[in-house]
């Protein structure tokens, strides 16, 4: 049912969460805030569709529960106060907690045994950053950057102000007038700030995982291979990339992007009868994230090859927001970050993780998780 219709299974995953032993249960680790009564949520909930029964007696669960379905879509929250009865601060708690549920959700999905579909975990995923940041996913990128820039007076409300009016990305924010951005911000300095933040930022924080990687290529004799793919932007990455592919004989690697063929993917990754049609795209722009129509440049590119062929965007640093909003609801396209690229391919370089498992991996829709890479982790080798 959630690979059908996720968003329609949305405030019904939240109501079931806040109905959890979590919360529930005689003796509850985690708690709804008290709140006076209101029965607009009960007519919320008589008409959305619930996974677990709704209990009609019980308002503060329907109040709450409400309040966070209205909270991750952006709403204000004196507007959710005014429709709940839930003040601003027990929201801000609770949504942490709900949020924490979520993450823990996600990483059951990922559990190979089960058979959820990556997409699902995907989506599992982004709601629970949604629910953490209180936003849409269009507003998330903005409100993250803005954080970590500490940007004065920007959060939610500032960002959906932004969404609103159509500017749903920091590209949008970079190619937005500034006179039009102070208008919408009402202050000068916020503007400024948040033009400086999307322009200076550099993604979302380091690599926890590159001095491990180099480490294990190092024990391996490839760590050149690896500081290539890491250094190189462009058509050199896709060099970077191809080479550090032929390190696994057992598939073969074409290129296919070679000079001489026009608006093709760069690479064609062969093992038996999987056949991927890999796209390497690098930003080489502030703030460097891949937007959506480079993420799905490769299901263009790919128009002429067999259907049956898996499309594949290597996106590197990472890609945005509503790249991984839509990938997580297609069935055509699958997104791998760099690092997991490179994670994925250094336990099949080490042993630990087969090459057709690995591109099995690569291969299934939607955005790649590393939780479903099979193999031993590198940071454990």
């Amino acid at each position: 049912e959630l690979s059908k219709s996720f968003d329609e299974w949305i405030p019904g995953l939240i109501y079931a969460i806040c109905t959890s032993d979590e919360f529930r249960s005689d003796r509850p680790s985690r708690f709804l805030p008290f709140v006076q009564v209101s029965h607009d949520s009960g007519a919320f909930w008589a008409a959305e569709r619930l996974p677990v029964d709704l209990d009609q007696t019980d308002n503060q669960l329907a109040q709450c529960a409400h309040a966070m379905v209205l909270y991750l879509e952006g709403l204000a929250e004196r507007k959710i106060t005014f429709a709940t009865c839930v003040g601003s601060g027990a929201v801000h708690r609770l949504a942490i907690d709900v949020a924490w549920m979520l993450d823990g959700l996600h990483k059951i999905a990922c559990v190979p045994d089960l058979g959820c579909p990556q997409t699902v975990g995907n989506q599992i995923a982004m709601l629970a950053r949604r629910v953490r940041w209180g936003a849409p996913a269009e507003a998330l990128d903005m409100i993250r950057i803005a954080e970590r820039h500490g940007v004065p007076g920007f959060g939610r409300q500032r960002a959906m102000a932004l969404v609103a009016q159509g500017i749903t990305t920091l590209h949008d924010v970079l190619a937005t007038p500034k006179d039009k951005l102070v208008k919408l911000l009402r202050n000068d300095r916020r503007a400024e700030a948040l033009l400086e933040a999307a322009s200076s930022a550099i993604g979302h924080g380091p690599s926890r995982l590159a001095a491990t990687h180099y480490q294990v290529a190092k024990e391996l004799g490839i760590e050149g291979l690896v500081e290539a793919c890491n250094r190189e932007l462009g058509t050199e990455y896709e060099g970077a990339i191809a080479d550090f592919l032929r390190v696994e004989s057992s598939w073969i690697v074409t290129v296919l992007d070679d000079g001489n063929r026009q608006n093709v993917p760069d690479l064609l990754i062969e093992l038996g009868e999987l056949e991927i049609l890999l796209e390497c795209k690098t930003c080489t722009k502030s703030p460097p994230l891949i937007k959506k129509e480079e993420a799905w440049a490769v299901v263009q590119k790919s128009s002429d090859f067999d259907k049956a062929m898996r499309r594949v965007t290597l996106g590197k640093p990472m890609f945005d927001e509503t790249s991984k909003m839509k990938a997580a609801a297609s069935h055509d396209i699958t997104l791998v970050e760099h690092n997991a690229f490179i994670e994925g391919l250094l336990r099949v370089h080490a042993g630990t993780l087969q090459p057709s498992e690995f591109l099995s991996w690569l291969a299934t829709p939607g955005v790649t998780e590393i939780d479903r890479l099979g193999g031993t982790p590198t940071f454990v080798t």
